[in-house]
């Protein structure tokens, strides 16, 4: 039952409020009904930190969509890994370690195809003491081939994992072992915004996305991503290395995509700016 009523009935005199409600089916009604009750109310206490705590269930309440943020590890020149396709580990340790309790914080996390083929990633919260806060392992593969005996496949009925694919795409094998597939789109990649309106249906409220070049680019151009994480290694690859993002952005200055930092932490020998739009 509505918890303003217990909160009536229990005789508080004082009733102090982070942030109210966004879903207009409420619109403040709780807070009237308490101050027709007699009861003091005080509202907007540490209303940025609340809003923080519960952004997923707002983006979904005012935007019909999770909040989705995007992590990248990157050298000092934005490269994601070497000419040879090597990048375990650009960051360090304390990086790695941050990147794991990120993923504890969200209901989903998104990677591409690719990234599983090359790095065969379980993709789960592996911090000490929040092995059980893993978020479900949301694979973007059009044409389904996220292999058997991938760490993602072997281990979908102990942390789910999601498989977007094409409309026509079947496969017993995976669905046997547990894969959740939901088919997304026609013949070429997924519907990144039709994706996301099927997780939302799902329960997700926050998405991490961790990703390789071309699902973090499409991710960007979407316009759908409201944080950045960025670690970087005080090193360089050099040119012929793999750029964090593609092609496709605009090609004026005035036009750009921008963000700003909200937040910097140092993270030896590495460091992490937090960005949002």
């Amino acid at each position: 039952p509505p918890c303003v009523d217990a909160v009536i009935h229990a005789g508080f005199a004082r009733v102090v409020i982070a942030c109210s409600d966004p879903n207009p089916n409420v619109n403040g009604q709780g807070i009237a009904k308490l101050r027709a009750a007699g009861i003091e109310v005080i509202e907007n206490i540490c209303l940025r930190e609340a809003e923080e705590l519960n952004c997923g269930f707002i983006s979904v309440i005012k935007r019909g969509r999770p909040f989705i943020s995007l992590k990248v590890a990157t050298s000092l020149d934005g490269k994601i890994a070497t000419s040879a396709s090597e990048s375990q580990w650009i960051t360090g340790e304390a990086a790695r370690h941050y990147g794991h309790s990120l993923r504890s914080q969200y209901d989903a996390i998104a990677t591409g195809i690719g990234t599983v083929l090359a790095d065969n990633p379980q993709l789960t919260c592996r911090t000490p003491g929040r092995e059980d806060k893993s978020p479900v392992r949301v694979i973007f593969d059009s044409k389904l081939r996220l292999p058997e005996t991938s760490q993602l496949a072997q281990g979908a009925r102990a942390v789910p994992v999601w498989a977007i694919c094409n409309e026509s795409i079947k496969n017993s094998a995976l669905s046997d072992k547990g894969v959740d597939i939901l088919p997304c789109g026609g013949d070429g990649r997924p519907d990144i915004e039709k994706a996301i309106h099927i997780l939302t249906e799902r329960g997700i409220t926050r998405l991490l996305v961790e990703a390789g070049t071309g699902l973090s680019t499409a991710f960007l151009l979407s316009g759908l991503v409201d944080r950045i994480y960025w670690f970087r290694a005080p090193l360089v690859i050099g040119n012929e290395g793999l750029a964090a993002f593609g092609t496709g952005f605009p090609s004026a200055l005035s036009e750009a995509m921008r963000f700003h930092i909200i937040d910097h932490v140092a993270l030896a020998p590495d460091s992490l700016d937090i960005l949002a739009r």
